[in-house]
């Protein structure tokens, strides 16, 4: 006997002829300890003792199938334990929505730690495997903690044509599509289903996503969702042929892996229902313009109704609809207690599943902050801003820093910014540096904001290098419309030669959302070096300077001409 120096208590009892080749990683359990009754004396590999969510268990070693690779061997996954975690609150869940759920199939037993820990909370467990030295393991760990339960070595196709359990829940290592046919028509009340094959599910892997999954995934910066709503498409179209409607009450990403539980109801209309949920997303990767509609037929926009570019890509058939029951999401949150080893994440994850939207993607706070070149701000203080504004918005569990909302870029960009400055473009946009005049209009405009321009009234246009602002009243500009404001030629060399126009934001352009920008200039409110107010006009656009006329509208209501023409958005210029 001796003791392992890994910074927790962990003893390890090894047969004198066994041989122990590599090493194992005792800091996820608290207490490991080497068992031969499962491994005899010679055996090469020798057994140990982990405790999980309050039951304890017989494994020959832990591995990530993710990082460490897997192998013909039975392993155990401690990065599989939120995993664990949340399907033991999910059955504690349904027991009370459903409460003649009793019967419960680990499909892929492997060490039988899902089978002992749900036998735990009352469930009448078979835990099938077609590795013999798996089912002898899950027998063990069912018999030790005595809650009952059968293991059988078995394909587990050809045992769900002959059962009909309450729950099935397969967690295979790679893709789950091979079992999902057999789990959905067999299986009464629910299938809680794993994936682990990420790289075909977010399109890293394309043409495998679309054998597996029967459906195109687009690796796009929201690819973890991408992922789950592939995933959902392909489960629910599975159950659908057998006239089953599968409707997913609880989903999330993790790490490495999507899994969700699909609540199985029978009935042509009911499955056909669950179809109409299904469509396409179609994403800009110029200007990250996204869309979605739908049914089963894509309709792809020509281009990019944004940019104008042609780079748009079509995902679909996607999961359109919500990955999750709100309100059973927050009965599954009820369910983790302490004692589990992921009770604090598993709350955390099922917090923002519970309340994150339902739009079919989400952005990336991070990501977005540094293609605008400024720094990020608080997540709390991002979302209250576009609250704020009037725009649905909410963290999503995909990331520390994902969110959703139903405002586009544009608009987060304008409502989020600590400091709007139109012109500050990055050298990356526009391919040159800002000059003097895009400096002189952010400043200025910056000023216009104090002139009743609120935040909300801001938005970018879809390239990102103009501004728009909607202006208080004004006698040259119709209520609702949209200025766009940086017409750097103009105003340069304007304010070069007159001073009192010094804080002009620029000679706007008018526009409108349905009729476009019209060449016509607008009178802003400002203010002149000494802070009084001006009203001055700056040149029309291809006007020298100094060889304008003077404003016709002057503060005191005295006129120096004829009244200017009132001239509309899309007429030409007089």
């Amino acid at each position: 006997m001796r003791v392992g120096e890994t910074g927790r208590a962990a003893e390890w009892i090894v047969s004198p002829r066994a041989t122990l080749d590599w090493t194992v990683k005792t800091d996820t359990h608290p207490l490991t300890v080497w068992d031969e009754s499962v491994f005899p004396l010679g055996s090469p590999r020798p057994g140990m003792r982990i405790e999980e969510g309050g039951v304890e268990i017989t494994v020959p070693g832990e591995r990530d199938g993710a990082s460490d690779g897997t192998n013909e061997d039975v392993f155990f996954n401690p990065e599989q334990e939120l995993n664990r975690d949340i399907t033991v609150a999910v059955l504690r869940a349904y027991q009370r929505r459903v409460p003649e759920v009793g019967r419960y199939l680990d499909a892929m037993a492997a060490s039988g730690i899902r089978g002992v820990r749900a036998a735990a909370e009352g469930y009448d467990v078979t835990c099938v495997d077609v590795d013999p030295e798996a089912t002898a393991l899950a027998e063990k760990n069912l018999a030790d903690n005595e809650n009952g339960g059968e293991a059988i070595c078995r394909d587990v196709n050809a045992h769900l044509y002959e059962s009909s359990p309450s729950v099935t829940d397969l967690d295979p290592y790679g893709t789950p599509i091979p079992f999902a046919d057999a789990a959905v028509s067999n299986t009464r009340k629910l299938v809680c289903v794993t994936a682990t094959d990420t790289a075909p599910l977010c399109g890293a892997h394309l043409n495998s996503g679309i054998r597996k999954y029967g459906a195109i995934p687009r690796n796009t910066e929201y690819h973890p969702e991408m992922g789950l709503r592939t995933l959902l498409s392909a489960l629910t179209r599975t159950a659908a042929r057998y006239d089953l409607a599968a409707d997913p009450i609880c989903s999330h990403v993790s790490r490495h892996y999507a899994r969700t539980y699909l609540e199985l109801n029978s009935g042509a209309q009911a499955a056909d229902s669950v179809l109409e949920e299904l469509g396409h997303v179609y994403h800009c990767e110029d200007c990250l313009w996204r869309d979605s509609d739908h049914g089963l037929i894509a309709a792809p926009p020509d281009g990019c109704p944004r940019c104008e570019g042609n780079r748009t890509l079509t995902a679909g058939p996607l999961w359109l609809g919500a990955v999750a029951n709100s309100a059973f999401t927050t009965t599954v949150r009820e369910a983790i207690d302490d004692e589990m080893g992921t009770a604090a994440r598993a709350r955390r994850l099922l917090d923002r599943v519970s309340t994150e939207l339902d739009t079919p993607t989400h952005y990336d706070q991070h990501r977005l902050c540094e293609q605008w070149g400024r720094p990020a701000s608080g997540m709390e203080t991002f979302i209250s801003q576009l609250r704020e504004a009037g725009h649905a918005a909410s963290r999503a569990h995909y990331s520390g820093t994902a969110f959703k909302s139903d405002a586009t870029i544009p608009e987060i960009r304008a409502i989020t910014s600590p400091e709007w400055h139109p012109c500050r473009l990055r050298r990356e946009e526009t391919g040159r540096a800002v000059t003097r005049e895009e400096k002189t209009t952010a400043k200025q405009a910056g000023q216009s904001m104090h002139s009743g321009i609120s935040r909300v009234d801001l938005a970018l246009d879809p390239m990102w290098k103009s501004a728009w602002i909607r202006p208080p009243a004004h006698p040259h500009i119709s209520p609702g419309e949209w200025v766009k404001m940086g017409d750097r030629t103009a105003t340069g060399s304007y304010n070069r030669h007159h001073s009192d126009t010094t804080s002009w934001a620029s000679v706007p352009t008018i526009s409108s959302p349905t009729q476009g920008p019209s060449r016509v200039a607008a009178k802003l409110p400002g203010r002149d070096r000494l802070g009084r107010v001006t009203t001055t006009r700056p040149p029309m656009v291809g006007q020298r300077a100094g060889r304008q006329t003077p404003d016709r509208l002057h503060p005191t209501g005295q006129t120096t001409g004829p009244p200017a023409p009132r001239t509309t958005p899309g007429a030409p210029r007089t």
